[in-house]
């Protein structure tokens, strides 16, 4: 069977530098490309607007507080419409590498199926190598060729009990009704870095294991504070 190649997003709305960046990557090579991805959604246009503002409030951001709360809505945004467009860049491109190439994406092989992942299990948090941030580690065995996605939660106060949160019982609590943040989507396991946490601050998080389009259900969510 022949690999099929899709389109990435190795950044997060986080990292305003690097999504900023690939902004800028993804919008030249679909003009450049205009013949092969005749018609972006989001289109050049709106793309570039919403990044230009990016790069502004980035040059801005340093020491000035408001700027930052800027810059980082900003990037919200400029983040969900590259979600869109990568979505688009794989429509398009329909596994094929060289076409990938051309959106200014990661190319990145689907793992080949083996049926709907185990939940994965979070062995622990720690700190990661810059400040406020968080390296997680999952429990062996993980899945061959899988990819994980993260999802993060800031409670308004301190979670109860520590960890697992519960998935549901009499009081009818909903775990998933959580207003839960995609952070991290199809990375190795090695890579799950959190970064741009706000320290002190206790923070949830869950992972999800996906092996081509089968998905698991999230993980148990764990309780990590960032410093």
């Amino acid at each position: 069977m022949k690999t099929k190649f899709y389109a990435v997003l190795r950044v997060t709305a986080r990292q305003t530098i690097k999504l900023a960046n690939l902004c800028s990557r993804v919008i030249e090579k679909l003009t450049n490309n205009s013949a092969d991805y005749t018609t972006p959604n989001p289109t050049i246009a709106a793309l570039t607007t919403e990044n230009d503002k990016l790069i502004t409030l980035n040059g801005q951001a340093k020491g000035n507080t408001q700027k930052k709360d800027e810059r980082d809505a900003q990037a919200v945004v400029v983040y969900e419409m590259l979600k869109d467009e990568r979505d688009y860049v794989n429509g398009i491109a329909n596994g094929n590498k060289v076409l990938v190439d051309k959106s200014g994406f990661d190319a990145d092989k689907t793992p080949e199926a083996h049926g709907i992942p185990p939940v994965p299990v979070i062995k622990k948090v720690t700190d990661g190598a810059v400040a406020h941030s968080g390296k997680i580690q999952l429990v062996s065995p993980l899945v061959a060729g899988a990819r994980y996605s993260v999802q993060t939660y800031v409670p308004e106060t301190k979670p109860t009990p520590i960890p697992p949160v519960p998935a549901g019982g009499d009081d009818g609590f909903d775990i998933d009704a959580l207003p839960w943040v995609m952070t991290l989507e199809s990375l190795n396991s090695k890579e799950l870095l959190l970064t741009g946490l706000k320290r002190g601050k206790d923070i949830l998080i869950r992972v999800r294991a996906e092996d081509g389009s089968k998905k698991s259900g999230w993980s148990d969510p764990f309780v990590f504070l960032p410093r």
